[in-house]
């Protein structure tokens, strides 16, 4: 049975995640990030909701890091009164997270900054291709593909049911027909933030699940740029962490 065949099962985050407690490893780690410029999820305890920011130094002589201030502005109240954070991240296609406080805040130009504590600790994906994300049953994420693509002038809702960097995995009718390389333009993913993904798909396989009675499809991304895949590693990195809090402490 190939990974096409296989039903879907939860990311297991646990098993495929290195700990990293070396300070030299983490701090070569955390420059990568700062030098790709990568897009820094961050999460605060008891706030609802993520928050983005970069991080603009590496300080590994004073056990130190600087990220910038967070988007949307109400969380830098909640950072600097809550004081801790977890912050995700990607590089390279590798996911990476971690737990780090507040050492203390500034501002430059009018533009607030941080310095927060070097990590003791960084979960490290062992992976380096695309890993494929569990949306979960409990969650109905709509997929809406316009038929016009199929011959017909309507719209049709499908269910997203994995996710990655890569591409989907979507549930859909057993009436409709898709052919492997088919390219499905002006798809829409309704994401639970309330963003709507507007993206092409290629199709890499499309079969009957006898057990849900619909077809389950598999698709690639066709030429996301950096604000769509932006969309889409915010909602990986939520599901992902949504994972590691079921299955880890940090």
């Amino acid at each position: 049975m190939n990974d096409e065949q296989r039903p879907a099962q939860p990311f297991n985050y646990e098993s495929a995640t290195e700990r990293i407690s070396d300070p030299q490893r983490i701090a070569v780690l955390l420059r990568h990030l700062q030098e790709a410029r990568s897009l820094l999820t961050v999460t605060i305890p008891d706030v609802q909701g993520y928050f983005i920011s970069a991080l603009l130094k590496v300080d590994a002589e004073q056990l130190s890091l600087f990220i910038d201030e967070l988007t949307p502005p109400h969380g830098n109240e909640a950072l600097r009164a809550t004081g801790v954070v977890n912050v995700y991240a990607l590089l390279k296609g590798v996911s990476v997270h971690f737990k780090t406080t507040l050492e203390a805040s500034g501002e430059k130009d009018g533009v607030a900054f941080y310095r927060m504590a070097f990590p003791a600790r960084m979960h490290h994906m062992q992976r380096r291709e695309h890993y494929r994300v569990f949306v979960g049953h409990g969650k109905q994420v709509p997929v809406r593909i316009p038929l016009r693509d199929l011959g017909q002038s309507d719209v049709v809702e499908a269910r997203l049911f994995d996710i990655s960097m890569g591409g989907v995995g979507f549930m859909a009718p057993l009436k409709l027909r898709f052919g492997e390389g088919q390219v499905l333009e002006d798809c829409a993913i309704e994401l639970p933030s309330g963003d709507t993904l507007r993206c092409a798909l290629q199709v890499c396989y499309s079969r009957r699940d006898e057990m849900h009675n619909q077809l389950r499809v598999g698709a690639r991304f066709a030429n996301l740029d950096g604000q769509k895949e932006r969309l889409v590693q915010r909602y990986v990195l939520l599901l992902e962490r949504e994972e590691l809090k079921r299955n880890s402490r940090i």
